[in-house]
């Protein structure tokens, strides 16, 4: 016998999901392959405005920069009587531009880990979370100077809480799990 006993009835049933049926994802996946979770979505939003926060603050720090520059350059005179004011001065300006360019390096560097981030890398994450709560830290240290500056401050270390936390929340956690796409 060559023909199964009982034959099947009716037409063959369709492969789910069935055709014109847009597949939902299961509870905890992405919407597509290609498409990050709203979860992480809203962390690279967040990542993305405690920068402009910063930047906003660097912005009215160096609108000051003479001032801080003159007092710096003051109270290390007062400090060390005798010391050669052209060096002191010039100490403080190469003191300025090396922070300066360490600042847009690191700057050039978060950007590229937020995209890593955002792009489901597991380790671009992990660097986030350590150079976030550095940021927070140095934000609750920067709450006692005047003016402005304490507030742009205190409000990128609580943008960057919120980018911590969303990094982690359940739905995004399969995100930083899926496999590395194959290189050619």
């Amino acid at each position: 016998m060559t023909q199964p006993p009982y034959p099947p009835s009716g037409p063959e049933p369709e492969p789910y999901p069935q055709q014109g049926y847009p597949q939902q994802p299961y509870p905890g996946q992405s919407p597509s392959p290609g498409q990050p979770p709203k979860e992480v979505e809203l962390s690279f939003r967040l990542w993305i405005a405690s920068i402009v926060v910063s930047l906003l603050g660097s912005i009215l720090t160096f609108a000051t920069i003479d001032d801080i520059r003159q007092q710096t350059i003051d109270d290390t005179l007062a400090s060390t009587p005798g010391a050669d004011p052209q060096f002191i001065e010039n100490t403080v300006n190469v003191g300025l531009i090396v922070g300066l360019v360490f600042g847009l390096a690191l700057l050039a560097l978060e950007v590229f880990f937020i995209v890593k981030m955002r792009a489901g890398r597991n380790w671009a994450r992990i660097v986030l979370t350590v150079l976030g709560a550095l940021g927070v830290i140095s934000g609750l240290f920067s709450l006692g100077q005047p003016g402005l500056t304490a507030l742009t401050s205190g409000l990128s270390a609580l943008i960057l809480i919120a980018a911590i936390v969303t990094m982690y929340l359940p739905g995004a956690a399969p995100w930083f799990r899926q496999p590395l796409p194959s290189q050619p």
